[in-house]
């Protein structure tokens, strides 16, 4: 009876102490909060000259019973009540019909009880030029830095990651119909993992050709050259190049049709892997009903003699309630260079469903399967399955102040034990969009 009693004041005190760390750090993120919204004001958006700026701030408290998403066999799984800010910006400007545009995401998180001060950042740049005549140049630049959650839905190895993305993009339209088009994108990653830091650099180039049959159907080509370099390792660097010829039909109803296939060849460096040089091919359709009630999918073999397919769905049941449904399964690169094979096959199903009800509030509840499966070299298959499972519901306050409640389950059950985690999360938010 001692001991359950004991037990009943350290929980007590352990709550105490939280809320003390609370009292320090929620007046800091609240006045900053505050200070947001008096100069911002209660409106969509602020106009700077021709430059549209649309604030966005969500601040967000949330207990998490396994931070640091542990199995509980490599290391301790903790619990922490931890503070969200979470400030969006997206910028931008018109000129002369040409668009330009600068997109800024943050997600700092700090714990009151473990020593956690961290941060997700993504920043998107870039310009839609349009010129007459039917020319088009679009140039993008993409960087991202994350601490934290890397693990939920990515390589159960690969922790904390960067990856930067430039791409340059053009397309010409002649003789009304006649599309052109073509580009360069270069690609750098690091990721952290188990066996330490991994660092890759893709160079992608390409282009394409789509050359109208009929009023309802096309045929469309491209080609695309690949350059993959690992910077610890020349045993997964290769080089590929991909030819594509394509039919698409579009009738009546919105719907369409289209049937694609082509040849990859695949030549690593290392001469410990087998080169890769065969077909791939698939079919698809699409329907689409509304903008917003629309779906399709698409089937096929991709080079490595594995089976694809990739299908969506948008349904407006009523004009306070969408589902939305996606089931895919694709072949990718393998990240961490500590895995047993180049590839591995990635599924994905997921089903989202929102709804307005009594006038204002929101409800969103989604859920998300995934499957990774990795060869071992005739040693068997290596899976990691991935659930997670997302509720919230928020009221508006005002038109551009949202408060709410969100639960978050994820859980990753795998053939390695210390992959494995559960994790719960719940927490209460406050949303502003101006």
């Amino acid at each position: 009876m001692i001991g359950f009693f004991r037990n009943i004041i350290d929980k007590y005190l352990l709550i105490c102490s939280w809320l003390k760390q609370l009292s320090m750090l929620y007046p800091a993120l609240l006045s900053l909060f505050l200070l947001f919204l008096l100069f911002a004001g209660p409106a969509y958006s602020i106009q700077l000259g021709n430059t549209e700026v649309t604030p966005q701030l969500i601040i967000k408290g949330e207990y998490d019973d396994n931070i640091n998403l542990s199995s509980g066999l490599d290391k301790d799984i903790k619990d922490d009540f931890v503070l969200h800010f979470t400030p969006t910006i997206q910028s931008l400007l018109p000129f002369k019909g040409h668009k330009f545009f600068l997109d800024l995401t943050a997600d700092y998180r700090r714990g009151t009880k473990e020593k956690i001060s961290e941060l997700n950042t993504s920043l998107r740049g870039g310009a839609d030029l349009v010129f007459p005549g039917g020319f088009i140049l679009n140039f993008i630049d993409t960087y991202s830095r994350t601490k934290f959650d890397r693990t939920l839905f990515e390589e159960s190895d690969v922790s904390h990651s960067q990856a930067n993305t430039y791409e340059v993009t053009s397309s010409y339209t002649f003789l009304r119909r006649i599309k052109l088009n073509g580009g360069y994108r270069h690609r750098w990653e690091e990721s952290e993992n188990d066996s330490g830091t991994d660092e890759r650099n893709i160079d992608t180039a390409g282009g394409g050709l789509s050359i109208p049959m009929t009023w309802h159907s096309s045929l469309y080509s491209s080609c695309e050259f690949d350059d993959e370099d690992f910077k610890e390792t020349n045993d997964r660097d290769f080089s590929s190049n991909r030819y594509l010829l394509g039919v698409k039909w579009e009738g009546p109803y919105r719907f369409s049709l289209w049937v694609e296939g082509g040849q990859k060849e695949v030549d690593y460096v290392s001469l410990q892997e087998d080169d890769i040089n065969g077909f791939f091919g698939n079919i698809g359709l699409g329907v689409r009903f509304s903008e917003i009630t629309q779906g399709q999918f698409s089937f096929g073999r991709n080079v490595y003699g594995k089976y694809e397919y990739d299908g969506r769905l948008n349904y407006q049941h009523s004009e306070d309630t969408t589902v939305s449904f996606s089931a895919s399964k694709t072949t990718n690169t393998s990240f961490s260079i500590s895995s047993r094979s180049n590839t591995f096959e990635a599924a994905r199903y997921s089903l989202k469903i929102e709804k307005n009800f009594i006038d204002k509030f929101s409800i969103s509840l989604s859920g998300s399967y995934i499957i990774h499966t990795f060869d071992s070299d005739g040693l068997g298959e290596d899976k990691d399955k991935i659930i997670v499972v997302e509720g919230s519901v928020a009221y508006p306050i005002q038109k551009w102040l949202d408060v709410g409640m969100n639960y978050q389950y994820a859980q990753r059950s795998s053939n390695n034990a210390l992959s494995e985690y559960k994790n719960n999360r719940v927490g209460m938010f406050l949303k502003s969009v101006f």
